[in-house]
């Protein structure tokens, strides 16, 4: 999955909650996106591997993949975004990926990208 939203959004500590529930990083800020074999995969720039930023902390190491697919985009928003969402892609490299826009100050923020995840993953296994 690939967070994006706007400097102060809380991409960063978002992930660092996702890490604390079992997901891996793969990069902070900066990721390299490939296509290989018809599909989107990830990996950290290489100055960045298994850095990330802790807002009023500094840069801490923290565990984290040198790849992975990605099957979900993630945008963080200022405003709250619409109840029931018509289906939004992403497009990287040609390819397209589903595309989630949730609110940045939301509540149960990780659970519904966990929710998210997991249907856009049962989607790329399915081939749609």
């Amino acid at each position: 999955m690939l967070v994006r939203g706007e400097s102060g959004t809380g991409k960063s500590t978002l992930t660092l909650e996702l890490i604390r529930r079992g997901w891996m990083l793969i990069g902070d800020d900066c990721v390299v996106v490939n296509t290989h074999h018809h599909h989107l995969i990830v990996k950290p720039a290489p100055n960045l591997a298994g850095l990330i930023e802790v807002r009023a902390v500094g840069i801490v190491r923290v565990p984290f993949r040198q790849t992975g697919r990605l099957v979900l985009v993630a945008d963080l928003v200022g405003q709250q975004p619409e109840r029931y969402p018509q289906p939004q892609k992403a497009t990287y490299n040609s390819l397209y990926v589903p595309l989630v826009r949730l609110h940045a100050r939301g509540t149960d923020l990780c659970e519904k990208l966990e929710t998210a995840f997991c249907h856009a993953l049962a989607l790329a296994i399915s081939g749609n």
